[in-house]
């Protein structure tokens, strides 16, 4: 079977096709599938498409991966993290067929609105890479989430949508909390939209700042990232050790995880974790002895972004361990 989870760091922006039907095949995304698998009924209904699930948590990640390797499905990706950040990041405009949103967490509790997956913002980047003969197709069974995205849709140009309360007939297969929610006669709200061909020049300038907004922008880490130092002692770093959280005011969080020596005594791993504009990446760092001189070099079992944000944290996090880092 091939590769199912796709890493975040393999896949920016021209290189997602080569796990997608390399630009051949019509691609289906689905946001927050949870512990459904709606997505892939789908792809065992339209095999000759791709399917594509984005979901933030880690746990119901890996139910999916099961799930489909119990199933033997081939036409089916999974990618860990905030769709938000995602999209302007590793997809160009125009790439999806169908996208689906089903019962995202509705965050009733006033207080809590601002959480919400979908705002205006949201709606227009899921426009952006929408296909022109392409559907949207968003459910949910909270009222005023409903009418809050139908005022939200009702105020973007070029877009028709469709919204009906009751049973999607149209739907090809049912979620499991659509199942429930019909059996116990509860109101679902279903919202079936597509963009004109004008949608994408109307709305040019504005999307640019939001997708800027979004974007990381990789650097080069190289020149910064080997350092030596002739005096520190592994019993230094070890004993200097503290784990601890720094949370910034805009929003990236470096953390130290762990530190451990290896097996033979010869080397220190360091981890820790960056997150920066709701991406999430494990660094690892190894310190060893060479030539009289302990190095330090970077490395992880995933492809890491190099971003301001991640050189940042290589830098804070070697210079709590070293009395003289120099850059």
């Amino acid at each position: 079977m091939r590769k199912i989870i796709i890493e975040v760091g393999e896949v920016l922006e021209g290189k997602i096709e080569k796990y997608l039907g390399s630009g051949e095949r019509d691609v289906e995304l689905e946001i927050g599938p949870g512990y459904d698998p709606f997505i892939l009924r789908m792809a065992e209904i339209f095999p000759e498409k791709d399917f594509l699930a984005i979901e933030i948590d880690p746990e119901r990640i890996k139910y999916q991966e099961e799930l489909i390797k119990r199933r033997g499905i081939e036409n089916v990706k999974l990618i860990c993290g905030d769709a938000k950040f995602l999209l302007p990041n590793m997809f160009k405009s125009d790439f999806f067929s169908n996208i689906y949103i089903l019962f995202p967490d509705p965050w009733p509790k006033k207080r809590h609105k601002k959480n919400r997956l979908l705002d205006r913002d949201f709606l227009l980047q899921l426009f952006y890479f929408l296909k022109l003969e392409g559907t949207l197709l968003m459910a949910t069974d909270n009222k005023d989430y409903a009418f809050e995205v139908f005022s939200l849709l009702h105020g973007i140009k070029h877009i028709t949508f469709y919204f009906r309360m009751g049973d999607e007939k149209g739907v090809e297969h049912k979620t499991k909390f659509e199942k429930i929610f019909l059996k116990k006669g509860i109101d679902i709200f279903y919202f079936r939209c597509s963009k004109e061909e004008e949608f994408n020049g109307e709305y040019e300038k504005e999307l640019k700042c939001i997708l800027e907004r979004e974007r990381v922008k990789p650097v080069n880490p190289f020149e910064k990232l080997y350092f030596s130092h002739p005096f520190i002692s592994f019993d230094h770093l070890f004993n200097s050790f503290k784990e601890f959280v720094v949370r910034r005011k805009d929003g990236k969080i470096f953390k130290y995880k762990d530190l451990y020596i290896s097996q033979d005594g010869n080397m220190l791993i360091l981890e820790g974790i960056c997150r920066e504009k709701r991406l999430v990446q494990n660094l690892s760092f190894q310190i060893g002895c060479k030539r009289g001189r302990y190095e330090v070099a970077l490395f992880t079992n995933r492809d890491v972004i190099f971003t301001e944000g991640v050189i940042e944290f290589i830098e804070i996090f070697m210079s709590t361990f070293l009395l003289d880092f120099k850059l």
